[in-house]
């Protein structure tokens, strides 16, 4: 017998914003794991990521309704086939960059910048089809940058 995403998914105390601040990841994002590729939302507090870093432990996870239009990255808008398909996030979630793309929007060789500051209306481009995103926020120790959907992407502190 399967199990369903509400016997997987905890059990979280839900926000609702508009805030254009407020980063996190999608429901269905796939982060990358010490057990393998699994969905955020099928995540705990003490689960242990792959980071840029190395493998760090989730702190704690908060979950947020994002009222209002997400931006949606296309598969391999940013390089590397990154991300591997089409992804929603909230305006103030912070993608990792370097080379060209970092240096011309930060004058640095790598950054990371909230996805609004990616916007070209093509392959990063508001999802006007979408009012309302239910996005997970992964808390570490320290601020990481882990890898969802092949994209590297800001954790929060």
């Amino acid at each position: 017998m399967s199990k369903t995403i509400e016997q997987y998914a905890p059990q979280l105390p839900e926000q609702t914003t508009t805030s254009k601040s407020l980063g996190g990841l999608a429901m269905g994002t796939i982060v990358q794991t010490l057990d393998g590729a699994l969905p955020v939302e099928y995540l705990f507090a003490g689960d242990r990521l792959i980071t840029r870093a190395g493998m760090c432990k989730v702190r704690e996870i908060t979950v947020h309704t994002f009222k209002g239009h997400p931006y949606r990255i296309a598969a391999g808008a940013l390089g590397n086939e990154a991300p591997e398909r089409d992804l929603l996030v909230p305006p103030g979630q912070r993608v990792r960059l370097q080379g060209k793309r970092a240096e011309a929007l930060t004058g640095t060789d790598e950054a990371l910048v909230p996805v609004e500051m990616l916007f070209n209306g093509t392959t990063v481009s508001k999802a006007l089809d979408v009012t309302e995103l239910r996005a997970f926020t992964l808390i570490f120790d320290k601020e990481e940058v882990l890898y969802a959907d092949g994209l590297e992407m800001a954790s929060t502190r």
